[in-house]
């Protein structure tokens, strides 16, 4: 049996990511002050997974995001992000998904979120997105995502935030809308619940439950679905068509803040209700597959510049 690396599965909400981030805290800092600039990259791997229809999958994941922030004079917070994605896919076997599957996805986005204040603890928040997400090979022009997230959030205490969102996005082919809430809740000192991190296996719509040890050393509890659209090579078996994969992450986090500008954060989970989707171009078969649960590892590192 030929050893494989695993499949992360990325999430449907590539735009709450923006709204969710003007809401909360800056990761690395400053003197005190948040850091206006960071670079996050973060690495997925596991063990291959069997697919319902016979045969295995498996994917490697990484990715690398530069983002900017900062908040004017008058409150209103600005916020850019850009992100690069790569995902390696592995099928080996037959399977309903027609036996080769696909291969190297790649990702490319550009994000930027306004966040302005509406009465005494009101704010909303705009972000649109542009993304480009298919195969090697694919037709960029067919592959692009496009779209804009509007959101709502209520400060209850310095400690205490509540939001509601709505994505409208065009997502290859399809055009979808969908609401999510965005959460950062102190429960006492040392608990939180709130949106998982962008660099973890659920996403940053996931939701979490943490607990910060002291200064250093803070741990978490969390989930999220994800699904991701992408166009598929213009040249191979399922020419022009859409893949598209779901799952369920359940994982536990480990941080350290290792200095103001540093953070280290460490995954290890499940991957539940995996599903894999495929749409050939010309006319062909919808055909769609579920696979095992499977394991999810991950390493993250943000620095603030």
């Amino acid at each position: 049996m030929p050893q494989h690396r695993r499949r992360v599965p990325v999430s449907l909400s590539v735009l709450a990511a923006a709204s969710l981030a003007a809401a909360a805290p800056a990761v690395a800092q400053q003197d005190g002050r948040e850091a206006p600039w960071t670079l996050a990259v973060s690495h997925a791997a596991g063990s291959a997974a069997d697919l319902d229809g016979g045969g295995e999958v498996d994917v490697d994941r990484s990715a690398l995001t530069l983002g900017w922030r900062t908040r004017t004079a008058g409150g209103t917070g600005l916020r850019l992000d850009l992100r690069y994605e790569q995902e390696d896919w592995h099928f080996s076997g037959a399977s309903a998904l027609g036996g080769a599957g696909w291969g190297d996805v790649r990702r490319a986005r550009i994000g930027f979120s306004i966040q302005r204040p509406l009465g005494a603890n009101w704010h909303w928040a705009v972000s649109p997105m542009l993304q480009y997400a298919g195969e090697r090979g694919a037709e960029t022009s067919d592959a692009l995502i496009y779209g804009a997230a509007l959101a709502f959030n209520r400060s209850f205490a310095a400690d205490k935030m509540l939001g509601i969102g709505l994505v409208a996005l065009h997502d290859i082919d399809e055009t979808r809308l969908r609401p999510y809430l965005a959460v950062s809740w102190a429960l006492g000192e040392r608990w939180r619940i709130g949106n998982a991190a962008a660099t973890g296996p659920a996403g940053p719509a996931g939701l979490e439950l943490a607990f910060r040890a002291d200064q250093r050393w803070d741990f978490g509890l969390g989930a999220g679905m994800r699904e991701q659209r992408f166009r598929l090579d213009e040249d191979g078996p399922n020419a022009g068509g859409v893949g598209e994969s779901r799952s369920l992450p359940v994982y536990a986090r480990a941080s350290l803040t290792a200095g103001p500008r540093l953070r280290l954060d460490a995954f290890a989970g499940t991957a539940l209700r995996n599903r894999l989707r495929l749409e050939p171009g010309a006319g062909g078969e919808r055909r769609s597959e579920d696979y095992d649960d499977s394991p999810v590892f991950g390493l993250g590192l943000s620095v603030g510049l």
